[in-house]
């Protein structure tokens, strides 16, 4: 017997009615296990979806940190083949070659190396300057007049400086070599006033070093006649008498007379200055200035006076003018002179006071 038949005859014998509790409770109970059974099935179903969920999730992410570091995806290894020992070669040590002499590679130069050369100045220039010109003077202090003369009044400044000081468009600064400045022009933080020697930097290009010695010499000897109290070139620039005995007395400058403004060149040295020059040794220049153009000037219209024979008035009338109406009353004024006294010119012009002709100088010509 059965435990539910047992059970069934406690409560009441085998009817059917004494059968159908103990019918319901196995029937709950099979149920309830069967229930567990399933939910057993399902909790592991959803165990293994959620394990392959996760798998395929730490995959996914394992793949996509492989592709943002660029690593390539690791292969399966194949099965290591079994190692066999190579027989090992007798060691011996081949001869180095001998290193062949080679020019040293220059190193890279920095930035700061690269500024430094592309950035200079006239220093040099001016100290070579500055030398010759103290050659020159002491050269000048060997005639014997220097001890008559105050030591504080010679104060001269070397500068790099055109006649003009302007951008080399003008005519002095196109031919002035050098100047000497017969006022004070300089003064230092000391109240010391200078007197200055100027080379023009625009004709450095044409320079030697022999022709910046004798600019400097040149314009030495004009501060040695300064410094004497002796007046040797004009206010506009033309050098008189003086300067030619000064360098006479030098010895060192060759000084001709030449008929035009400047009055007395120095184009070279004498045998003495020959010499000299080879014991300084001056140095060319090593920088020059340059002479921005010329700008074209406008053409300025040209007059001629005009008289009148009757009561004298003057008037200014343009040469164009002038000789187009004369040329409309006369056919060939090519070389004709234009006066009254030949009678050949015909009046252009009349006064207006007195109604008589009006004619230029005789000496007007077309």
């Amino acid at each position: 017997m059965t435990q539910c038949e047992s059970m069934a005859s406690k409560q009441g014998g085998g009817g059917p009615q004494g059968m159908l509790p103990s019918y319901g409770r196995c029937s709950r109970k099979a149920k309830i296990g069967s229930l567990c059974t399933q939910h057993d099935q399902v909790r592991r179903r959803e165990a293994a979806r959620k394990a392959r969920r996760h798998e395929a999730v730490h995959a996914w992410e394992a793949a996509r940190k492989a592709r943002r570091q660029d690593v390539p995806d690791v292969a399966v290894a194949a099965p290591a083949k079994p190692k066999t020992k190579t027989p090992a070669k007798p060691k011996t040590k081949a001869p180095k070659p001998k290193p062949t002499p080679t020019e040293p590679t220059p190193k890279p130069r920095s930035l700061t190396g690269k500024i430094a050369e592309r950035v200079t100045s006239t220093a040099g220039l001016i100290t070579e300057i500055e030398r010759l010109v103290k050659w020159a003077l002491a050269d000048l202090c060997s005639l014997g007049e220097a001890e008559e003369i105050d030591p504080d009044r010679l104060r001269i400044v070397c500068t790099l400086e055109p006649p003009k000081n302007s951008a080399g468009t003008s005519k002095s600064d196109r031919d002035t070599l050098g100047h000497f400045t017969q006022y004070d022009c300089w003064e230092s933080s000391d109240g010391l006033k200078y007197r200055a020697i100027n080379i023009n930097p625009f004709l450095l290009t044409h320079f030697s070093a022999a022709d910046l010695a004798r600019t400097c010499y040149h314009e030495a000897i004009h501060a040695w006649d300064d410094w004497r109290g002796v007046r040797d070139a004009a206010s506009n620039g033309r050098h008189n008498a003086k300067f030619a005995a000064a360098c006479g007395a030098s010895g060192v400058l060759e000084c001709e007379r030449v008929q035009d403004s400047r009055g007395y060149i120095t184009p070279g040295f004498t045998p003495r200055g020959l010499e000299m020059l080879e014991q300084i040794e001056p140095k060319a220049p090593s920088h020059f200035r340059i002479a921005q153009p010329a700008k074209a000037k406008k053409p300025t219209a040209k007059r001629v006076t005009l008289e009148c024979d009757g009561c004298g008035m003057k008037a200014g009338v343009p040469i164009g003018k002038y000789t187009e109406q004369l040329a409309r009353l006369s056919k060939d004024v090519t070389d004709m002179m234009l006066s009254q006294a030949d009678g050949t010119q015909p009046a252009v012009m009349r006064c207006m006071a007195c109604d008589q002709g009006m004619f230029p100088p005789q000496d007007f010509m077309v």
